[in-house]
């Protein structure tokens, strides 16, 4: 696939085309490998145009490596805190525990009372690594140390 290919497949989910399932999405944006935050824009719409659960979840997780230099990342990953399905808040949880802002804190809390147990324990986990400024508690959920995170070529220093 070129990258034009991957350009139309992007722009194509963007528009909620239902020719192109959220596996193409996937694949297209591992063509295009968005590493710089003005990909942002085209990922905020790619959550909110895609037809299936895959598509929104693929466009969250892509967003997390934003979160801590893009506020419209963040703010993704507050309005995905609410979508229907829980791997969607799973990855909203995360991009939000890699932001290490504290400010999503009330947010996340909200979700301890959810009906989805998944959902409460990445709340938790979320909460843990922002109030402990470690993103890597968000995965490491014993405390144990042994566990990270590596969302992106920064997170290796120090380790």
């Amino acid at each position: 696939m070129t990258t034009d290919d991957a350009v139309m497949r992007v722009d194509a989910a963007q528009r909620g085309c239902d020719a192109v399932g959220w596996v193409e999405l996937d694949n297209a944006w591992d063509r295009l490998r968005p590493r710089d935050v003005l990909a942002m824009p085209d990922l905020v719409k790619s959550y909110r145009a895609a037809p299936s659960w895959q598509g929104r979840a693929a466009a969250v997780s892509r967003a997390t490596r934003f979160a801590r230099d893009s506020e419209l990342a963040f703010q993704l990953g507050l309005e995905a805190l609410t979508d229907q399905a829980g791997p969607v808040r799973h990855r909203a949880c995360g991009l939000l525990a890699y932001s290490v802002r504290r400010d999503s804190v009330t947010k996340l809390r909200s979700l301890l009372g959810h009906s989805d147990p998944d959902t409460r324990d990445d709340a938790r986990a979320a909460i843990a690594a922002i109030l402990s400024q470690n993103h890597h508690l968000f995965k490491d959920r014993e405390f144990s140390g042994q566990i990270f995170w590596i969302v992106c070529e920064a997170d290796l220093r120090g380790l």
